[in-house]
């Protein structure tokens, strides 16, 4: 098992931690506004139960002196609804019987009926509407949930199993599927084979269109069209040639 930080823990301050977390449920219920019900039984599922790992703890540390089982109470109320009540069993119970060293059917239904017992002496069942009747359904359904989960397992021998033979479908689809491959696969090697002369074929006939196709000569600047010119205005003559 790995390090348990409670062995080297004051047993009044490792039940300190432990009980306070009702209180830390029911905050963090109230700031997410968790439904009432629920908050209910955050605060009601430890009921005023001691933590009896730590009072023992304590009692062995006392040697002889008297110690208080109040100081290892949680400080909830007890279960007022049956679902809170319910709850209540079902934390003792799956959280107590993995400490079962064999756990057998007969001695899950044991364990199960002195954890209830030991709640009913304590009181905790005392203001929840559970009847005898009820806690006697609830025993035996928790009985059938743990004995699905610590049911005994037999060892599994190591056999090799032989291959499946095929059957006439599998052995047709086999066949077909192979040939459909062998097709693909003569397809492509025949396409392999006649690219090197559709390569050329495509060049030969690129060039003998290029012969064909004459060459085209950037067209010539555009002349300015003729404009006729204008006759030139008489000379006047001078006084001189007169």
């Amino acid at each position: 098992m790995g390090d348990n930080p409670h062995d080297r823990t004051d047993p009044y301050v490792s039940a300190a931690i432990v009980t306070a977390h009702t209180r830390d449920g029911l905050a963090l219920a109230q700031k997410y506004h968790l439904p009432p019900e629920i908050q209910t039984i955050i605060m009601e599922h430890h009921g005023d139960t001691p933590v009896m790992y730590f009072y023992h703890k304590a009692l062995q540390m006392a040697d002889g002196k008297p110690v208080d089982i109040a100081d290892f109470r949680y400080d909830g109320q007890r279960p007022t609804t049956k679902e809170s009540a319910i709850v209540m069993l079902a934390d003792t119970i799956e959280a107590a019987v993995r400490s079962i060293p064999d756990p057998t059917p007969k001695a899950i239904e044991q364990f199960i009926e002195r954890l209830v017992r030991g709640k009913l002496e304590d009181g905790q069942l005392s203001n929840s509407p559970l009847t005898l009747r009820d806690i006697d359904a609830i025993c035996e359904a928790f009985c059938k949930v743990l004995n699905g989960v610590f049911h005994e397992r037999i060892e599994y021998p190591t056999v090799n199993v032989p291959a499946r033979p095929l059957v006439k479908a599998e052995k047709e689809a086999e066949k077909e599927t192979k040939q459909m491959q062998a097709e693909i696969k003569a397809e492509k090697q025949a396409e392999a084979e006649k690219t090197p002369e559709v390569k050329a074929e495509a060049k030969a006939e690129k060039q003998a269109e290029a012969e064909k196709t004459p060459e085209v000569k950037p067209e010539a600047k555009a002349e300015k069209p003729d404009v006729p010119e204008k006759p030139a205005a008489p000379v006047e003559e001078s006084e001189e040639n007169t």
